[in-house]
């Protein structure tokens, strides 16, 4: 389903130093910056798959 969403819980200090780290690096929210991190990240596995 398009547009839909799920929660995770994410210890307080790691959601802080995420928090702080995305702002430095420019994105809009924090939200935006974990999934570009988990996308980025999911490329990995997802092309080791595929060999």
């Amino acid at each position: 389903m398009f547009g839909s969403t799920v929660k995770i819980k994410i210890d307080r200090d790691l959601f802080d130093r995420i928090r702080k780290v995305a702002d430095v690096a420019g994105y809009a929210t924090t939200e935006e910056f974990v999934v570009h991190v988990l996308e980025k990240e999911m490329l990995h596995f997802e092309d080791a798959g595929s060999d």
